[in-house]
């Protein structure tokens, strides 16, 4: 189907006589005044794409199959995927989704969050296919429901940030935002609509809303929503894990519950672990990753319950099983590392201690080497790992300096060292660097120091792309300053990136960029919100 330009919006009574109509509904204003039948409007789809012929017909065709090999999973096709040709006039969308989610003028925001989204998601990340069911969702879905609100609300909200917060849309989306809310609330009072797919998916779309804009007010809010979505999953049970979209719902909540938890020190909810076996065939390497990781919340707890005592209450037996317990989950971390499948390891680009020798004297921090990875996706997984590990060195050492010596204490923090190193080693890549182009220009660093931070200071450029893993090094780098043991040109660059990175328009980074970290220190952080 081609996009055949700006259409006549008309009804058919002043189309038929090519006069201007002011298309009021349900009659036009020159209908009812002369007293005429007044015929209707077309539907959207029937006038904003025709059937193609020709040239046309071929080269969409060809188009339709690069662009679906591209957004197939492992798990097979999707009935509802939008195929996007960019051009002066032109754009292609299969049938299906056009009739579910067209491109009207009125719906112009929410299909450019539909497609600024898929542009965005990996293939192997699962918020690619919980986005694509957005069309079918939202196609059913009332024009009261929380769920229509929620949709509108986000999409106004990625529209107006795309357009350096446009006042106006920004308004509009926060007006759709606090009516989904209300929905909700009513929705939740009745059993049948608490366990509905779509206003669990609603949940969702709110906690994408609260990340985008951050603001005073979405600031406590991802939280709530995130223990909302749990409750909700607990209210649905393990009936409601029958169907793919079930089962990619709760592994999306449990990854952030997780990761909330972890900035409170509090356990996350059993309902997790009841649930967890149902959704094993559905699981990536991220998924089993966050199956352990899942861990680290209770212990953070646990530490911070023995700790808090007076000295002279602790039991030592208590002491020695909280570490036993803190390394048997680091080694199952380890274990995750050494096992991942090929397709999410990573590469190192550059080892930069075979340049400059691991002894070089640099009063500014430059990585000992930079690591290239299949994607954003799977960067930003690796850092969960590190930030993770480096948890769980924090409460080894919190403990372990009650009852080892320094020997074993210098130990826990060289490891701490290397995991902090792991994350450094990924911010060219996502910041977006061309690694083959820093390799190139990699002896070209200034060893003798910078008053500007490297790689900005490089001859290499990032990429112009709008769409950068900024956004996931935010909490890697936020924790990563608050290991005591790294050197301090170490520590100043990490925030450095972090002041480049808000500078670059995430407010996330605004906020922490000036802050120390609670998390390593056992104490919940001022405030939750989505890091990944």
């Amino acid at each position: 189907m081609t996009y055949t330009g700006k259409p006549s919006w008309g009804c058919e009574t002043c189309r038929k006589v090519h006069t201007k109509c002011d298309e009021k509904r349900p009659e036009c204003s020159r209908c009812v005044r002369l007293k005429k039948v007044c015929h209707g409007y077309r539907e959207e789809v029937d006038f904003m794409f025709r059937t193609e012929t020709g040239d046309q017909d071929s080269r969409s065709t060809q188009i339709g199959k690069r662009q679906t090999s591209k957004s197939r999973t492992s798990r097979g096709a999707y009935s509802h995927e939008l195929l996007i040709q960019h051009g002066k006039n032109c754009r292609y969308l299969l049938p299906s989704v056009a009739k579910s989610l067209f491109p009207s003028h009125y719906d112009k925001e929410l299909c450019y969050f539909y497609e600024s989204m898929l542009e965005t998601v990996a293939e192997s990340d699962h918020s690619r296919y919980l986005h694509l069911q957005l069309p079918t969702l939202f196609s059913r879905t009332r024009h009261n429901s929380a769920l229509y609100f929620a949709a509108q609300a986000i999409s106004h909200a990625v529209w107006a940030k795309s357009r350096g917060n446009h006042a106006r849309t920004m308004g509009i989306s926060r007006k759709h935002y606090v009516q989904s809310i209300s929905a909700l609330k009513v929705a939740i009072q009745d059993p049948v609509e608490a366990k509905s797919d779509e206003n669990l998916y609603a949940v969702l779309l709110l906690c994408g809303y609260e990340t985008i804009m951050f603001d005073s007010e979405a600031l406590p809010a991802w939280g709530s929503h995130v223990d909302g979505a749990t409750a909700l999953l607990r209210a649905r049970g393990k009936g409601q894990l029958s169907t793919p979209l079930q089962c990619y719902m709760f592994l999306f909540i449990r990854r952030n519950a997780v990761h909330s938890h972890v900035q409170l020190s509090r356990p996350v909810d059993p309902i997790f672990n009841e649930l967890s076996g149902a959704v094993l065939s559905f699981e990536n390497a991220e998924d089993r990753l966050i199956s352990r990781t899942i861990k680290v919340p209770q212990l953070q707890s646990l530490a911070n319950d023995i700790l808090s005592q007076p000295h002279c209450n602790i039991m030592e037996s208590v002491v020695w099983e909280l570490i036993q317990a803190a390394e048997e989950l680091d080694r199952e971390l380890v274990d995750w590392a050494s096992n991942v499948p090929a397709e999410w390891s990573y590469s190192v680009a550059q080892d930069l201690n075979s340049v400059f020798g691991p002894e070089t004297s640099n009063p500014c921090y430059i990585p000992t080497e930079i690591r290239g990875y299949p994607d954003f996706y799977v960067a930003r997984v690796w850092n969960l790992y590190h930030v993770s590990r480096l948890i769980l060195q924090s409460i080894i050492l919190r403990t372990t300096s009650w009852v080892y010596p320094p020997p074993k204490i210098t130990n826990i923090e060289k490891a701490s060292g290397m995991l902090v190193n792991g994350i450094c080693a990924s911010v060219p890549f996502l910041l977006g660097y061309d690694l083959l182009q820093l390799k190139k220009s990699i002896t070209n660093i200034d060893t003798q120091g910078t008053k500007s931070i490297w790689p900005q200071s490089s001859t290499t450029k990032a990429r112009k792309s709008k769409h950068t893993g900024r956004f996931s090094l935010i909490w890697p780098l936020y924790i990563s300053c608050s290991v005591l043991s790294i050197p301090e040109a170490q520590r100043q660059w990490m925030r450095a990136q972090l002041q480049w990175i808000a500078e670059c328009g995430e407010s996330q980074a605004k906020i922490v960029a000036g802050t120390q970290s609670q998390t390593l220190l056992g104490q919940p952080e001022d405030f939750r919100f989505d890091c990944v």
